[in-house]
């Protein structure tokens, strides 16, 4: 892949349409791989009078793009903040404790697109992330996939540009990772966590072929779990309620927490470590599957959807001070 590399920064939301850039957060990374896709919106259409199509135009313009990486505790936070769209610290220097919550309002970024290949860098900009997907798999390191719908785009000249200081945290591993589920250790072999926002992409106004504006609608998080099977009582609570035999008429809540330790931070305590928790208090089973093949291997799936609470967040447990844009 050679010199390829990429940088996500923040952009002023007062300033959307003119994606004017902070100075920080902005975070320079590898990645697995990098999927952009622009939208011309071309049009090509049939008329009278010829058997081919022969007239073309071009409408709207916008973008989606996606990056597949190794979850790491250096190079997710700007992926968290920007699905969620803030963050608040807790100060516990040299390893520092980031929360992020679910957010009515939205961030917008610029990601560079770097390639020494190529005399030119892309540039994606008024990004808006749509989908932040955790992958915890058995026996394997911990991957994200990371998607954003951009208003606009541009080539820029590479210039003297070089490759900055990348992420170099060991990724987070399954067998440092733990599901919890109403308090009780689970065994878990395999956990994945979607995050999803609804961006808008047809919110252009007239004037413009870009979109202008910002616009944030709802999350759904869902988490999917493979669990060794030991008992029946997630069947039950998708029945609805852990004593129960037989489906009932009313769903029962179920609190959820999703944990993935990393190497050390430097720091003492609970801030010992690089660490990404989700905490999920009210969460609704909405699929149960068992699997048995041969005598030994019996697995129940655990599909599972967040509603509303206050104490829904994650943790990220890291050596970077701050995700403040300035």
């Amino acid at each position: 892949m050679g010199n390829q590399w990429a940088k996500i920064i923040q952009e002023n939301t007062g300033t959307f349409a003119d994606h004017t850039e902070y100075t920080t957060p902005n975070l320079e990374f590898d990645y697995v791989d990098l999927d952009p896709d622009l939208d011309m919106g071309n049009q090509i259409v049939h008329t009278s009078g010829y058997s081919i199509k022969r007239r073309h135009w071009l409408n709207a313009l916008g973008g989606r793009l996606r990056v597949n990486n190794y979850a790491a505790g250096d190079n997710i936070g700007e992926l968290l903040k920007s699905i969620f769209g803030d963050y608040s610290l807790f100060d516990a220097d040299p390893c520092f404790r980031h929360k992020f919550e679910p957010l009515d309002a939205g961030t917008a970024w610029t990601l560079y697109d770097y390639d020494d290949d190529i005399p030119y860098y892309r540039k994606f900009q008024g990004l808006q992330a749509t989908r932040f997907e955790l992958n915890a798999p058995a026996r394997d390191v911990a991957s994200v996939i990371w998607e954003g719908v951009y208003a606009d785009e541009a080539q820029v000249d590479m210039g003297v540009t070089s490759m900055g200081t990348l992420p170099s945290v060991r990724p987070f591993v399954f067998h440092d990772g733990s599901v919890s589920f109403e308090a009780a250790q689970a065994y878990a072999e395999s956990f994945r966590v979607s995050i999803t926002r609804d961006v808008p992409e047809d919110s252009q106004v007239m004037g413009h072929r870009a979109r202008q504006y910002m616009l944030n609608e709802g999350f759904t998080i869902t988490v999917e779990c493979d669990l060794q099977l030991h008992s029946w009582e997630n069947l039950r609570r998708y029945y609805g309620g852990s004593a129960q035999t037989t489906p009932q008429d009313e769903d029962e809540e179920v609190a959820g927490v999703f944990t993935l330790d990393g190497p050390s931070s430097g720091g003492a305590g609970e801030y010992d470590q690089h660490k990404l928790l989700f905490n999920f208090p009210v969460m609704v089973i909405t699929d149960h599957k068992t699997v048995k093949t041969r005598r030994d291997r019996k697995v129940e799936r655990v599909s599972l959807e967040a509603v509303y609470s206050a104490n829904n967040y994650v943790y990220l447990y890291n050596t970077k001070a701050t995700y403040a844009a300035a």
